[in-house]
């Protein structure tokens, strides 16, 4: 009987460690994915490729979002990419980042160089209202 105690705990000793290995290697590929996506975006972009460079941006913020890695990709936008897309990206930063200032300025400056001065009274008024 004691033979059968030891069996089920050496099992379940195995099928404990199996899973936190594959775990570690799904983590291990994650992490893999996310700097090879970041690090294709960064050679696209200073190759001037903006479909490219936006594209692997996205996929890196889908695996890990954050906020340095989406303003990298805004401030790209407003060099490089089309104006409707940094507007998109300055709007979807100031809502998932409330807290953050840069997005607001940056979205009240676009609204105002396309005169549209209440929207950027508006904008100003919301950075305030969060902050």
């Amino acid at each position: 009987m004691t033979s059968y105690k030891y069996l089920v705990l050496v099992l379940l000793v195995g099928l404990i460690g199996g899973g936190w290995f594959g775990l570690a290697r799904s983590n291990e590929r994650v992490d893999s994915a996310y700097e090879g996506h970041v690090a294709a975006a960064r050679a696209s972009a200073e190759l001037g490729v903006t479909v490219d460079a936006t594209a692997e941006y996205r996929a890196a913020l889908v695996i890990r979002p954050s906020y340095a890695l989406a303003w990298e990709l805004a401030e790209y936008l407003r060099v490089d990419g089309d104006p409707e897309d940094y507007r998109r990206t300055l709007a979807e930063l100031v809502s998932t980042y409330p807290e953050e200032p840069d997005p607001y300025l940056a979205l009240a400056e676009v609204k105002a160089r396309e005169d549209e001065f209440p929207e950027a009274y508006a904008t100003l008024v919301e950075a305030l209202d969060a902050g």
